[in-house]
Formats: structure tokens, sequence, C-alpha cells
């Protein structure tokens, strides 16, 4: 069997986002990183794997939100 990460899909795609500097988000790129988290917390919520995003990921990704309006 291959590596197998110890975070569920969802953090790896927050993880991957959250490297992206808040001045280069715009509506686009933030409907595509939506689209791949809801992909993520689908895969996640169907293999049984146990939510692990850490809150701040998800603050972060709310502000950003709010920036964009």
């Amino acid at each position: 069997m291959g590596y197998v990460s110890k975070m569920c899909a969802a953090c790896q795609i927050y993880q991957m986002g959250y490297q992206v500097p808040v001045e280069r988000w715009d509506k686009d790129s933030l409907k595509r990183f939506e689209d791949a988290l809801k992909m993520a917390e689908d895969i996640d919520r169907e293999n049984g794997v146990p939510d692990c995003v850490d809150s701040r990921k998800a603050e972060w990704a709310k502000a950003i939100k709010e920036r964009l309006g």
C-alpha cells in the first residue's frame, strides 16, 4: 500500500489554499476552491474519514469570502 496521509482530504485542500497569499484570491479562484473543498468533504464522508480541519483555516477561508463580498 502507498503513502497514507493522516489528514482528511478537506484539510489537504485547505492546506493548499492556505499557502496562496490573500491578495491573490478572486471570486473565480474562491469558487474553484469551494468546489474542490466540497468534493473533498464528500470523499471524506463516503469513506468515514473524520474531519480534522483546523478552525483557523476555516476562519481564513471565511475572511477571504467576506473580503471579496
